[in-house]
């Protein structure tokens, strides 16, 4: 269940990630750091996964959102035993995605449900995903409004190691990982 609850302080560490794997048209900058799509002749927008594998405790990630277009980029979590599959069917449903495009929909077991809230992010607004492994949720944290979003992890359907999800869907957007 997805739920939206104010931002409340918590004793965490931020993580040292970084982006590793690009699967489509981004490049990557600033040693991982940094991605943005920019090969638009490859034909797939950018579907970036980051470096370090979660499974226990709580992880922050801030992004910042260095250029967006007229898509929403999704910000989310995957489990590191499958990646994500570009065509949805029946047989290949990405049942371990959960994550949010914007801050209107969002993705449990892959699947898109929306909201009526408006999607506020914009062009410099800076994103924190919290992966709270030990409590089987993750959140995301707009700091702009100071709103966080809430998801439930199903494990049976994304077990540990968890990685970092992101997609890039307009051709010019660039995300940066703020260390």
């Amino acid at each position: 269940m997805a739920t939206d609850e104010t931002t409340n302080e918590e004793s965490t560490s931020a993580s040292k990630e970084k982006f590793c794997e690009v699967d489509g048209g981004a490049a990557l900058y600033e040693n991982g750091l940094m991605a943005k799509y920019c090969y638009r002749a490859l034909g797939k927008y950018p579907i970036l996964y980051g470096y370090k594998r979660y499974s226990t405790g709580t992880h922050r990630i801030k992004f910042r959102i260095e250029k967006r277009g007229d898509l929403r980029c999704f910000f989310g979590i995957g489990t590191t035993c499958e990646e994500v599959k570009r065509m949805i069917s029946v047989e290949t449903d990405n049942r371990s995605l959960y994550g949010w495009w914007g801050l209107n929909s969002y993705v449990i077991n892959g699947k898109v449900q929306r909201n009526k809230e408006k999607n506020n992010i914009k062009t410099y607004d800076e994103l924190t995903l919290i992966l709270k492994c030990d409590e089987e949720k993750i959140q995301l944290e707009h700091h702009r409004t100071k709103r966080v979003l809430d998801l439930v992890i199903d494990l049976a359907l994304c077990p540990f190691p968890w990685k970092i999800v992101v997609e890039l869907p307009t051709y010019g957007d660039c995300v940066h990982i703020l260390q």
